[in-house]
């Protein structure tokens, strides 16, 4: 498919937990970072498949707003920072 070797491309549809699976058994894969938009994220929250949800809060308006998915109860707040208006904060699982 032209990728890098390093890549892992997944095209099936499996549920994410199967997905999650066989990134641990086939490839040794231990931790993921997930960057998306509100319905990949989303799914990830909703099946319970973090450790760490970081939030980042822009201080400007952004026209077009895309509702970002709820964060789930129980969350511990790891760290919280703000520069120049942004705010970057980390939660956890309890």
């Amino acid at each position: 498919e032209g990728l890098p070797e390093d890549v892992i491309h997944i095209t099936d549809s499996a549920p994410l937990a199967e997905v999650m699976e066989k990134l641990y058994s086939e490839y040794g894969i231990t931790s993921l970072l997930v960057e998306g938009g509100a319905e990949v994220l989303g799914s990830f929250i909703r099946d319970g498949l973090y450790a760490r949800i970081r939030v980042e809060k822009s201080a400007r308006d952004i026209h077009g707003k895309v509702k970002a998915p709820l964060l789930p109860s129980g969350l511990t707040v790891e760290t919280s920072v703000t520069t120049d208006g942004n705010t970057v904060t980390t939660y956890r699982k309890a």
